[in-house]
Protein backbone atom coordinates (compact mmCIF):
# COMPACT_ATOMS: atom_id res chain seq x y z
CA UNK A 1 0.00 0.00 0.00
CA UNK A 2 1.11 3.33 -0.71
CA UNK A 3 -0.45 6.71 0.20
CA UNK A 4 -0.69 9.66 3.06
CA UNK A 5 -0.60 9.55 6.24
CA UNK A 6 -1.18 13.03 8.59
CA UNK A 7 2.26 14.57 9.82
CA UNK A 8 3.64 13.94 12.65
CA UNK A 9 1.19 11.04 13.30
CA UNK A 10 3.78 8.36 13.59
CA UNK A 11 4.10 5.41 10.96
CA UNK A 12 1.57 2.55 10.81
CA UNK A 13 1.33 -0.47 8.36
CA UNK A 14 -2.55 -0.81 8.72
CA UNK A 15 -5.33 0.59 6.67
CA UNK A 16 -6.19 3.08 9.66
CA UNK A 17 -2.69 4.60 9.98
CA UNK A 18 -2.84 5.44 6.03
CA UNK A 19 -5.58 8.64 5.21
CA UNK A 20 -5.91 7.62 1.36
CA UNK A 21 -3.79 5.16 0.05
CA UNK A 22 -4.10 2.51 -2.86
CA UNK A 23 -3.65 -0.72 -2.13
CA UNK A 24 -2.63 -4.00 -4.71
CA UNK A 25 -3.79 -7.07 -4.13
CA UNK A 26 -5.73 -10.44 -5.47
CA UNK A 27 -4.54 -8.38 -8.79
CA UNK A 28 -6.73 -5.28 -8.89
CA UNK A 29 -5.85 -2.47 -7.42
CA UNK A 30 -7.96 -0.43 -4.52
CA UNK A 31 -8.22 2.55 -3.27
CA UNK A 32 -8.95 2.99 0.76
CA UNK A 33 -9.52 6.33 2.10
CA UNK A 34 -8.95 5.93 6.30
CA UNK A 35 -9.77 1.87 6.99
CA UNK A 36 -12.78 2.04 4.09
CA UNK A 37 -12.06 0.49 0.93
CA UNK A 38 -14.10 3.14 -1.10
CA UNK A 39 -13.27 1.65 -4.73
CA UNK A 40 -11.88 -0.90 -6.46
CA UNK A 41 -10.81 -1.14 -9.93
CA UNK A 42 -10.91 -5.01 -10.87
CA UNK A 43 -8.94 -4.86 -14.21
CA UNK A 44 -5.29 -6.60 -13.41
CA UNK A 45 -2.21 -4.77 -13.12
CA UNK A 46 0.34 -5.41 -14.99
CA UNK A 47 4.15 -5.03 -14.21
CA UNK A 48 5.31 -1.78 -15.28
CA UNK A 49 1.97 -0.12 -14.36
CA UNK A 50 2.48 3.15 -12.35
CA UNK A 51 0.27 4.48 -9.51
CA UNK A 52 0.04 7.71 -8.38
CA UNK A 53 -2.15 9.28 -5.17
CA UNK A 54 -2.07 13.00 -5.59
CA UNK A 55 -3.39 16.05 -3.74
CA UNK A 56 -4.18 19.19 -5.37
CA UNK A 57 -6.03 21.89 -3.29
CA UNK A 58 -8.17 19.92 -1.31
CA UNK A 59 -8.80 17.55 -3.74
CA UNK A 60 -7.46 13.50 -3.54
CA UNK A 61 -6.89 11.75 -6.85
CA UNK A 62 -6.32 8.44 -7.51
CA UNK A 63 -4.03 7.87 -10.84
CA UNK A 64 -3.28 4.66 -12.68
CA UNK A 65 -0.03 5.32 -15.40
CA UNK A 66 0.32 8.80 -15.38
CA UNK A 67 -3.29 9.40 -16.80
CA UNK A 68 -3.78 12.79 -14.29
CA UNK A 69 -6.66 13.98 -16.97
CA UNK A 70 -8.77 10.90 -16.14
CA UNK A 71 -8.17 9.58 -12.28
CA UNK A 72 -9.51 6.23 -11.26
CA UNK A 73 -11.15 7.76 -8.84
CA UNK A 74 -11.33 10.97 -7.28
CA UNK A 75 -12.44 11.12 -3.42
CA UNK A 76 -15.47 13.26 -2.76
CA UNK A 77 -13.77 13.84 1.03
CA UNK A 78 -11.73 17.33 1.02
CA UNK A 79 -8.54 17.16 2.19
CA UNK A 80 -6.98 19.34 4.19
CA UNK A 81 -3.81 19.34 6.99
CA UNK A 82 -0.01 17.98 6.09
CA UNK A 83 0.15 15.06 5.08
CA UNK A 84 3.49 12.92 4.45
CA UNK A 85 3.98 10.06 1.86
CA UNK A 86 4.59 6.44 3.34
CA UNK A 87 4.02 3.09 1.60
CA UNK A 88 3.71 -0.54 3.47
CA UNK A 89 4.67 -3.62 1.82
CA UNK A 90 2.94 -7.13 2.74
CA UNK A 91 4.44 -9.50 -0.01
CA UNK A 92 8.16 -10.71 0.79
CA UNK A 93 9.45 -9.56 -2.97
CA UNK A 94 7.66 -6.97 -2.97
CA UNK A 95 9.02 -3.34 -4.60
CA UNK A 96 8.57 0.10 -4.75
CA UNK A 97 10.33 2.15 -7.62
CA UNK A 98 11.01 5.35 -9.12
CA UNK A 99 8.84 7.00 -5.82
CA UNK A 100 8.67 10.67 -5.79
CA UNK A 101 7.18 13.16 -3.51
CA UNK A 102 6.65 16.78 -4.81
CA UNK A 103 4.80 19.76 -4.32
CA UNK A 104 5.07 23.34 -3.11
Amino acid sequence: MAGFIPAGSGFTNTYTGFSYSIVLKYNQEEIYEGPSCVYILKTPYNAGDTFSVVRNGSTISYVKNNNFNQPVYTSSTPSSGALVAAAALYDTGGTITNAVVSGS
